[in-house]
């Protein structure tokens, strides 16, 4: 299952360096997300990069979940795979859905 992505940071974490279209260094701790500015984390988002989405859209994606990216649309968004097992199906809801 796709699940589309923002285009990048944030407009307001003005210290991020880009490195590429798809690569930035944040001024933040990898292991809590905590914005600092003394702490440096690269944000990868190449095709093939795996990651872990630090806020949900649930039913298709909780936070926590882990996925691949996959890609992006033709607007620039990125496209994340995300794990079967980092799914949450609501009732009556059917998992094969494409979220694009």
């Amino acid at each position: 299952r796709a699940v589309r992505a923002p285009r990048g940071p944030p407009a307001s974490q003005a210290a991020a360096v880009a490195h590429g279209e798809a690569m930035w260094t944040l001024p933040m701790d990898a292991l809590t997300g905590v914005a600092s500015p003394s702490a440096q984390t690269v944000l990868d988002l190449r095709p093939g990069a795996r990651v872990r989405l630090a806020s949900g859209n649930a039913p298709l994606a909780s936070e926590g979940a882990r996925g691949t990216v996959i890609g992006r649309t033709r607007s620039g968004d990125f496209c994340i795979r995300v794990d079967p097992d980092d799914v949450e199906v609501e009732a009556g809801e059917s998992a094969g859905n494409d979220a694009r």
